[in-house]
């Protein structure tokens, strides 16, 4: 019983530990327009209005920006994906588009030193090789017609992403508390309940030695009861003897006495 207690307050706590995470987007909050930032772009739309944006920092001089762009490129000409995103490019010879992307990498907490920097959703992605073709094309699978897509730069674009950010942590902290909260009640009812089990162990292995006391009490009373009872028979069978004796010895003095007696009898 001890044992499915300790088990059922591992999994109680497993599980409160798990489920605020279940239904808790950190970063879900009603949005409010503040600033926004001017920026220069250039634009690959698709015909498909809930295609998604793939925002590409680049430089015309930058060699890997050019690989980026030629797999963009191949991923427009591939009917199964073209139409799911679109691609949005900002070069980094303007201020306006520097700053959009320090903005950006500071949302991240990332530490952008160059590019191709790109984003998509909620995702960003520094550099590129032919092993970022794969992350590239799950990500636009991923994002497009999910209701959990999140439009990262265009947050910053109108002001809101840093608002976002904020509320986030302020709800991540609820969160926390309230885990905390629900470990020490789990903890305070676990604890009770081992006592319980502790006390009803206790008073159950009381309860057996009394009885087995009681048993050993008893057990030493029919042995005294046999001992007395062989006693009394060891006296009865010492009386009976002495009595015989006695018997006998008194037949022996008669027989002696009518033996003197017949022996006078014939000297008369």
């Amino acid at each position: 019983m001890k044992k499915f207690s300790k088990l059922f307050c591992v999994l109680m706590m497993t599980l409160m530990l798990v489920m605020p995470f279940a239904g808790v987007d950190a970063k879900t909050t009603t949005k409010k327009k503040t600033t926004t930032t001017t920026t220069t772009s250039t634009a690959t739309k698709s015909t498909d209005e809930n295609a998604i944006n793939v925002y590409v920092f680049y430089s015309s001089t930058c060699p890997h920006c050019k690989d980026l762009h030629a797999y963009l490129d191949e991923l427009k000409n591939d009917k199964d994906v073209k139409d799911k995103f679109n691609i949005v490019d900002y070069e980094v010879s303007t201020a306006e588009n520097i700053d959009l992307m320090n903005k950006v990498s500071d949302y991240f907490k990332a530490n952008i030193t160059g590019v191709p920097f790109y984003v998509i959703g909620d995702k960003y992605f520094e550099g590129y090789s032919d092993n970022s073709k794969s992350s590239i094309l799950d990500a636009i699978k991923d994002n497009y017609g999910s209701s959990k897509y999140k439009d990262v730069v265009a947050s910053v674009l109108d002001g809101t992403a840093g608002e976002l950010d904020d509320q986030g942590s302020n709800v991540v902290g609820m969160v926390i508390l309230g885990i905390t909260v629900v470990i020490i009640i789990v903890l305070i009812v676990c604890s009770s309940k081992n006592k319980y089990y502790d006390d009803e162990e206790e008073s159950d292995t009381e309860d057996k030695e009394e009885a087995l006391d009681e048993k050993t009490e008893e057990a030493e009373s029919e042995e005294e009861s046999d001992d007395e009872v062989e006693e009394e028979s060891d006296n009865h069978d010492e009386i009976k003897e002495i009595k015989f004796e006695e018997k006998t010895s008194n037949k022996n003095t008669s027989t002696k006495k009518n033996t003197k007696n017949t022996k006078t009898s014939k000297k008369k």
